[in-house]
């Protein structure tokens, strides 16, 4: 497999490619990894992370669904969140 190196730092690739090796993972579990660090990066604003991922902010919060239910811990959004009834 060859990944172009116009956009990736190559140590970064072979730092990768050698983690994966070792430690085989799913791609839900990078893709969860990515989708967490974005999040973690912006202060958890879904927002920018959907406009810097160029991903709709339906299919983000569609992913983080699907991260939950693969038992990780996803932040709710510090905004936007409806307030508990009594």
């Amino acid at each position: 497999m060859v990944i172009p190196s116009r956009r990736f730092d190559p140590d970064l690739i072979a730092t990768l490619r050698k983690y994966i090796e070792e430690n085989p993972v799913t791609f839900q579990d990078m893709m969860a990894a990515v989708l967490l660090a974005a999040l973690e990066l912006r202060d958890g604003n879904r927002t920018h992370v959907s406009q810097e991922l160029k991903m709709p902010m339906r299919t983000l919060r569609n992913k983080l669904l699907m991260i939950e239910g693969l038992g990780y811990e996803v932040t709710p959004p510090k905004w936007g969140v409806p307030k508990k009834t009594k």
